[in-house]
């Protein structure tokens, strides 16, 4: 250390050392201990507070995306109701096949004034058929029969045939298509002058009669059927005109959606690693040093990454979206039908259960993992960082075992995770599967029944909105069990944002312009255990100009004094004093720029020479770094590398020898 030119001489002690009581998070305490304290189910409240300040600057992009939203379900909705138009009107306009064949055939059957008066009806109709109403066309044949003896007659058949025909594209054909409703009124004016040749009974007409009546008859129903054909042509060019507008405003509002949340997930987690990576270093270095760093880097990438895509991901792009695009979808099926709506909601609870257990296992077993994985990272670091040893003394299998073991119990706890989520997947397979022929059965019969006013068309609407129901159910039922998986991670974050550094400025602190006099240490004490003081009422000068060493037995507190010194620690009585000033009076940063440290355990950067020497001053130039290497005695070294001070040293100097190191790391205070 150089300040007053004081120096360890010693080597530092195990007891006294900064590591001797190392920081220990929650996650970290073996799990007899951690699971003692009762447990919240899921994150605390805090731990969900500490998340706003990430989402509030997204909040207006966030609402701009639940619009998108709301416009990709209404086209959804929209084209449900397309798929109603498009089989009512246009692919279900059938008829009853063989009884038109059985009616052709007797027509043609006739004698000459059928054909006569089919020639006939070709022309318009003598009396403006444009005002006819197919209200006042007879029932021939069926319940409501005038005559029974009509029943299973020829000719009553053929007429009641082609009335069922003109009354259903009465009321098939909008009001608004003109031209259709023009030759459907010119079919009703035939099929009038057909009843009046059929009537009083079509038993007791004469051959001519009856002839010419079937062949009236056929033509107001070929006339009813070119009604319906132009109707459904015009309804047909709506629908496709309709359907592709939909589905292009749908491609560019799932596009919009897609894009803009996820762009702000990649925002919010460039936010987060930030002020992670920055938290961390705002702690002292007795705390950083503290913990396992296999388990810091785990919450730093890991956990992060977890955290990100398991929960803020799903925030954002699930549990807000999918519930609206599941809203507008239910409230378009409760329009169609409500009854099979409600029957539809009931039948989704109980689904919700297995769902519920499946999450709280998941999150038992992704805490362990979590752990798990974090002491795999831990032995990988400790084992490569001291592959020599592990060479030296031929531990390979030692060493491989070890990582065999904790790698199991990762693994076992991530079958657990899978066999969870793999549960509540198939229990939303077998809700699917189980609501298809419910529905198809339920909807079967009230088509058939007639109840609730339920035809085909409005059936097969209501069906396609169920199918597009379950994907957002989906999703959201995996987004619940990927945010239960993710739950311990974005704990173990939160727990690293909960330290906080002990090392504060007063707020009276000023600059340390200058060293004039020394440090002096004034009745100091000290330790890690407030019931095992390490230091005791400490008297030191340390005059400017001058070189102090610190001599000790090991375990004395030679190594906790310097960081006393350093400031990575606090005293618990007693002062550290610049100039007859406390070290609190002083602010930390500006102490700091006047302090070089020389650890005993000397650390280079996996970067060239010259930058590992620069780090101590960023703004030196290529002569002051040179003249640092000549004080510290190593230029003539760095000249003779490869490359010079461009020279890469490797990871923790590999490519230096130790002594290199150490003139390396005093070069870097110079």
């Amino acid at each position: 250390m150089i300040l007053g030119r004081v120096v360890a001489i010693a080597p530092r002690e195990s007891a006294g050392g900064i590591c001797r009581y190392p920081v220990r998070l929650m996650s970290e305490v073996p799990s007899t201990e951690a699971e003692s304290p009762p447990r919240r189910r899921g994150a605390p409240r805090e731990a969900w507070r500490f998340l706003l300040p990430y989402f509030r600057p997204h909040l207006r992009t966030a609402l701009l995306v639940v619009l998108f939203t709301l416009g990709a379900s209404a086209c959804d909705v929209g084209q449900a109701w397309l798929l109603k138009d498009l089989l009512n009107k246009v692919l279900l306009r059938g008829s009853d096949e063989e009884g038109e064949k059985r009616d052709d055939q007797w027509v043609k059957a006739a004698s000459t004034p059928a054909s006569q008066a089919l020639t006939a009806s070709s022309q318009p109709p003598p009396h403006g058929g444009s005002t006819v109403s197919p209200d006042q066309l007879v029932t021939f044949a069926g319940r409501a029969a005038r005559d029974p003896s009509w029943n299973g007659d020829p000719l009553a058949e053929l007429l009641e045939r082609s009335r069922r025909v003109l009354l259903s594209e009465d009321l098939d054909i909008p009001a608004d298509q003109e031209e259709p409703r023009a030759v459907l009124a010119e079919a009703v004016a035939l099929q009038l002058a057909a009843e009046r040749l059929a009537l009083p009974s079509p038993t007791a007409a004469t051959p001519t009669q009856r002839a010419a009546a079937g062949a009236l008859s056929l033509e107001a129903r070929v006339r009813a059927r070119q009604a319906s054909f132009n109707s459904a042509y015009l309804t047909l060019k709506a629908i496709v005109l309709i359907a592709a507008g939909l589905a292009v405003a749908l491609a560019w509002l799932r596009y919009a959606e897609n894009a803009t949340s996820r762009t702000i997930v990649a925002e919010i987690f460039y936010d987060l690693q930030c002020s992670a990576v920055a938290h961390s270093l705002s702690l002292t270095a007795g705390q950083v040093g503290g913990m396992r760093r296999g388990d810091l880097l785990a919450r730093l990438n890991t956990d992060l990454s977890k955290c990100v895509n398991g929960i803020i991901l799903p925030l954002a792009t699930l549990y807000v979206l999918q519930p609206v695009r599941l809203l507008v979808l239910y409230v378009g099926a409760l329009l169609i039908s409500w009854q099979l709506a409600v029957g539809l909601a009931a039948l989704a609870l109980t689904v919700l259960i297995p769902i519920r257990l499946g999450g709280r296992s998941i999150r038992r077993s992704a805490r362990d993992r979590q752990g798990a994985l974090a002491d795999v990272l831990e032995s990988m670091h400790q084992m490569f960082a001291g592959i020599r040893l592990v060479k030296a003394f031929r531990r390979e299998d030692h060493e491989q075992e070890k990582f065999r073991e904790r790698t199991d119990r990762a693994y076992r706890a991530e079958l657990g995770v899978i066999r969870a989520r793999t549960l509540t997947r198939s229990m939303l397979r077998l809700m699917n599967d189980s609501t298809i022929p419910l529905l198809v059965f339920a909807g079967g019969y009230l088509i058939v029944t007639k109840v609730w006013g339920l035809n085909a068309g409005r059936f097969a609407a209501f069906a396609a909105l169920v199918m597009l129901m379950y994907r957002p159910t989906k999703s959201m039922a995996m987004a619940y069990n990927t945010v239960q998986d993710a739950l311990p991670s974005f704990q173990r974050v939160h727990e690293l944002f909960l330290l906080s550094s002990p090392i504060r400025d007063d707020a009276q602190a000023t600059e340390l312009e200058s060293v004039r006099e020394g440090i002096a240490i004034k009745g100091l004490s000290f330790g890690y255990d407030p019931l095992e003081p390490v230091l005791r009422d400490i008297e030191l000068d340390a005059p400017r100009g001058t070189t102090t060493a610190i001599v000790g037995a090991t375990g004395s507190g030679k190594s906790t004094l310097l960081d006393l010194i350093a400031r990575h620690l606090d005293p618990d009585t007693g002062q550290v004093c610049i100039d007859g000033r406390p070290l609190t009076q002083i602010r930390l940063r500006s102490y700091l720029q006047r302090l070089a440290v020389v650890p005993q355990q000397p650390f280079v950067f996996n970067d060239t020479v010259r930058e590992n020497i620069r780090y101590g001053r960023l703004d030196a130039s290529d002569a002051e770094v040179e003249a640092a290497a000549r004080q510290a005695q190593i230029h003539d070294e760095i000249e003779a590398l490869p490359g010079g001070y461009d020279y890469v040293v490797g990871e923790r100097g590999s490519q230096l020898s130790g002594g290199q190191i150490q003139r390396l790391t005093l070069a870097r205070a110079i």
